[in-house]
């Protein structure tokens, strides 16, 4: 293709869906790029849907206005966002979106400009920015194209110096993480947006017609109501998980709608949005039970104005129960309450392998069976029921734990579990197992410690 010195809104549909094509030819490898070898490596499979709902978006829409075809993807990405990586995106593009609304074609300057918005939009919407990540990806490489351009650049070489100044900036993030540098890998939701701006380019140098590539990649599921009714209610609860004892679990707790999702299949802002519709309250209180979830839900909170939204920061399924056992409608400060409960949850968890991997030092080979402590390896064994109780054996002895909760998975026999526990109370003096029933995948054991 020639040089082109603006930058319409037609032309910018076609960078998009190159840029979403790419993503989607690599998103396995951004999967694998995943740090702790458990299975929720699922960036790429976030990033790609978030932004194919933004390509969904203007798939049908002809605009040639720059700033009128920016703000409609990133309407669609805001909306599809799923999972930290997927909501930083869909920030970065609605940042971009900011710096281009008041344009009808940009030249590179302006389109430099518009990408610094990006990044700045999107460090502002995460409380703790961590260097290392697909912000500092986003950030590095948008300060040095700006650095590098004139009105005089053609957008096609803006790209790739962008690209050029992006893979610089992911290369380093392996330096600037423990976690990434332990693991010798490169950051995944980095490389999420390296290959989407790899596809921009690619769109200049290709004679494939991206123009007319639609991806379809859905993600549908269905949500579990349990107390939704005509008349406005002062208070409703949203939880998420998965599994059908677990969804029982927070049911009989008072919760009003579960939004079916957790771990490897997490719900999008548009989830939560119609969720918010639904349990017709003017107060709702979310729990998302998975630290990759928070973001999405603090995104539908910011862009819904019909109720008052509640997010409880609870990062596990554990901390969500404690919290719901907590509702008291009868006193508003159970809201204070529910954040406390969660503070005093230790959360284990017993699942396996999903490649060979060293963490804290310790080899690990796929397929084996893994107790861990949020990032932190507490045991590793053979034998799901052997790590279940080096589990607990280490929060009895190094932090005084004595009322157990196991929440057993899909692959669990519950007589087993139950005869391993009382078993196991008998060995250890002064502690007390409870068992039940998640129904959950991916975990055979899901462990709250109080």
């Amino acid at each position: 293709m020639e040089d082109v010195f603006n930058l319409d809104g037609s032309l910018f549909k076609k960078l998009l869906i190159s840029g979403a094509d790419n993503l989607n030819r690599h998103r396995i490898v951004v999967n694998n790029l995943n740090v702790f070898p458990i299975p929720d490596g699922d960036t790429g499979d976030n990033m790609t849907m978030t932004i194919s709902h933004g390509v969904s978006e203007i798939k049908d829409y002809e605009e040639n206005n720059i700033g009128l075809m920016s703000k409609k993807i990133a309407r669609g990405m805001l909306f599809g966002a799923r999972g930290n990586s997927g909501v930083i995106l869909s920030q970065i593009f609605r940042g971009i979106a900011d710096g281009l609304k008041d344009i009808e074609k940009a030249n590179s300057v302006e389109l430099a400009n518009a990408f610094i918005s990006g990044y700045e939009r999107a460090y502002k919407m995460v409380v703790n920015p961590v260097e290392g990540t697909i912000l500092t990806v986003a950030k590095n490489a948008s300060n040095k194209t700006k650095s590098a351009v004139s009105e005089k650049t053609s957008i096609n070489e803006f790209f790739k110096l962008y690209l050029d100044f992006a893979n610089e900036a992911l290369k380093e993030t392996i330096n600037q993480l423990d976690c990434l540098k332990k693991a010798n890998v490169i950051d995944s939701g980095g490389a999420g947006y390296v290959y989407i701006i790899e596809g921009m380019l690619r769109y200049f140098n290709s004679d494939a017609n991206y123009a007319n590539y639609i991806l379809n990649y859905k993600f549908e599921r269905e949500h579990y109501v349990s107390n939704i009714g005509d008349n406005l209610k002062e208070y409703a609860i949203i939880s998420v998980c998965n599994g059908d004892g677990l969804r029982e679990l927070f049911v009989n707790l008072g919760c009003d709608y579960i939004i079916n999702g957790g771990q490897t299949m997490n719900p999008s802002t548009e989830d939560f949005i119609k969720a918010f519709d639904l349990v017709n309250a003017k107060n709702i209180v979310v729990l998302p039970n998975n630290s990759n979830i928070i973001l999405a839900a603090r995104q539908a909170k910011e862009l819904y104005e019909n109720a008052n939204i509640i997010i409880i920061n609870s990062k596990t399924i554990a901390e969500g129960l404690s919290a719901m056992s907590l509702v008291n409608y009868d006193d508003p400060s159970f809201v204070d309450e529910m954040e406390e409960a969660i503070k005093n949850v230790t959360t284990g968890e017993v699942t396996y392998a999903v490649r060979d991997a060293i963490i804290d030092g310790v080899e690990i080979k796929k397929n084996e069976f893994m107790a861990i402590e949020g990032k932190h390896l507490i045991y590793k064994a053979n034998d799901k029921y052997d790590c279940l109780k080096g589990l607990i054996d280490f929060e009895v002895k190094n932090n005084n734990k004595e009322i157990i909760n196991v929440i057993f998975g899909k692959d669990i026999v519950e007589d087993e579990i139950n005869e391993f526990c009382e078993n196991l109370m008998n060995e250890i003096k002064n502690i007390e197992i409870n068992t039940v029933s998640g129904m959950q995948d991916i975990y055979s054991f899901i462990v709250a410690f109080e």
